[in-house]
């Protein structure tokens, strides 16, 4: 009997704490989130996005945040997108993550959102004077991407054949970020082995500067240094059925990966974006939990590819990334 008695207080007792473990599980299941975050990019439907927002949503589960992914169209001016951040922060953003579309002209407007609320940065630097550094950035190492790119454009090129003729598109060079990337190129570039006939500074023009560049000067080779400019390349090659100019250049999107995959890329550099949007959000939901020794600086990675290695393992993670 005794036995018994034993066994079924055991029994009582395991129950209860199953019970109890459920009960801490279902509270911490539908605990509200204890703060919310903005996210406020250029052209935010741009599947250049797509990644860095999957990122984004998997920190937000993670650290129990609730998340407003703001609807953009193209941003014309810094100050157009200051005007939308104090927006989110008068409807109660705790916290707020931007991407620019310029990198000039920030410091006075981020200066007056120091106390109101706690910024993070991505993908670009930005003039942030007199911030002392209490704005935190995301971003990949540009100036490593641009000699990475030249030095995958460069493999390809037999030695000793005729210089190939290259046009340049320099994406938005009101980015730091693109800034550092053309510099980096130029700089790998010298070398006899190539040509450069032309560059278009900016892709506001889109493809009717690119055709019209093209048809002056001939090229065998378009290099592009972000995702908008890169897309346009691409547009333009399949539409006017110009498979025998190469492609390389740097971006993410799905537009991009099935160019890649069809051929119409023969390389291209792709930013660890899934990682960027997961340690931002993650790094500003640890300073508001107030806690210590979070990077105000933080570096993401970046894969060259081709489309003889664009289904290996390590790159399908940041050409294909999915939410846990």
């Amino acid at each position: 009997m005794r036995g018994n008695r034993f066994f079924t207080v055991a029994l009582a007792i395991s129950a209860s704490v199953i019970l109890l473990l459920s009960a801490a599980r279902v509270i911490s299941d539908t605990e509200k989130p204890r703060f919310r975050v903005s996210v406020v990019v250029d052209e935010s439907g741009s599947g250049r996005w797509l990644p860095f927002r999957e990122g984004i949503t998997q920190a937000a589960k993670d650290n129990n945040i609730e998340l407003s992914f703001v609807t953009t169209d193209a941003l014309v001016s810094v100050q157009q997108e200051g005007r939308i951040i104090a927006r989110e922060i008068q409807s109660g953003a705790d916290g707020v993550i931007a991407g620019f579309r310029s990198s000039s002209g920030t410091a006075e407007m981020l200066r007056g959102f120091m106390g109101q609320t706690l910024l993070e940065l991505v993908d670009t630097e930005v003039e942030s004077e007199g911030t002392n550094d209490s704005i935190g950035l995301v971003s990949a190492d540009n100036a490593a991407i641009g000699q990475a790119l030249c030095r995958m454009l460069l493999s390809d090129l037999p030695e000793g054949a005729a210089a190939k003729r290259l046009g340049l598109l320099c994406g938005r060079q009101q980015q730091f970020s693109v800034q550092e990337r053309l510099s980096t190129f130029s700089e790998e570039l010298k070398t006899g082995i190539v040509d450069k006939r032309w560059e278009i500074p900016d892709i506001e023009d889109g493809k009717e500067a690119l055709a019209r560049k093209c048809a002056e000067a001939p090229v065998d080779i378009l290099v592009a240094m972000d995702n908008a400019s890169m897309e346009c390349a691409m547009e333009y090659l399949e539409e006017n059925g110009k498979r025998n100019i190469l492609l390389y250049g740097v971006g993410n999107s799905e537009k991009l990966v099935y160019g890649l995959d069809s051929g119409l890329i023969r390389g291209m550099i792709v930013p660890e974006e899934f990682s960027m949007g997961y340690h931002a959000l993650s790094d500003l939901a640890a300073r508001l939990n107030h806690r210590i020794s979070v990077p105000f600086r933080r570096e993401i990675g970046f894969r060259a590819v081709r489309r003889d290695t664009m289904y290996l393992e390590e790159n399908q993670k940041i050409l294909f990334p999915r939410i846990a």
